[in-house]
């Protein structure tokens, strides 16, 4: 496992800028900044929107050694992994929708493999539990407001083909 890598990766739902540092020979942690999609509500209706997504996400390649023995090609971690996806998603008042903001923590499972010199592809699933912070009046009067938050399932997936520099 090299001791960090940096890539894109663009997919169904992510477009990504990844960098993963290696912490032991098996485990690496993986930090992501990526630009998600979803749809949105404001007091004008809703609509689709892009909304900035972080991640952290530590990954232990389990078969990484069994692919060497093999002789597969391991480079750039092109392995399967269990990982555990923190996610956050800041609040957004766009003109077209407004964003609450999450947090989310996903058991993910997926593996990543090699197409070329660079290009990758990455296949991940995982489900999980979401909080989102939200507002509601306390007071028609005052206009006053409390934040309370909603827990609600939360899902993993990426689609993705990628390049690692």
């Amino acid at each position: 496992m090299k001791k960090s890598i940096w890539g894109v990766q663009v997919g169904i739902l992510p477009l990504a800028v990844y960098q993963e540092s290696r912490l032991t020979n098996s485990i690496a942690l993986r930090s992501e900044i990526s630009l998600g999609f979803g749809y949105g509500k404001s007091n004008s209706g809703s609509s689709w929107v892009f909304a900035p997504i972080f991640n952290i996400e530590p990954r232990y390649y389990y078969n990484l050694e069994k692919r060497i023995r093999k002789d597969k090609n391991t480079v750039n971690n092109s392995a399967n992994y269990l990982a555990l996806n923190l996610r956050y998603i800041p609040e957004l008042n766009l003109k077209s929708a407004d964003i609450d903001p999450s947090i989310s923590c996903i058991p993910t499972f997926g593996m990543r493999r090699n197409i070329g010199a660079g290009f990758n592809y990455e296949l991940a699933l995982g489900v999980g539990v979401g909080a989102y912070f939200k507002e509601r009046p306390v007071s028609w009067q005052t206009r006053e407001t409390e934040t309370y938050t909603d827990y609600d399932v939360a899902v993993a997936l990426r689609l993705a083909i990628g390049y690692t520099f």
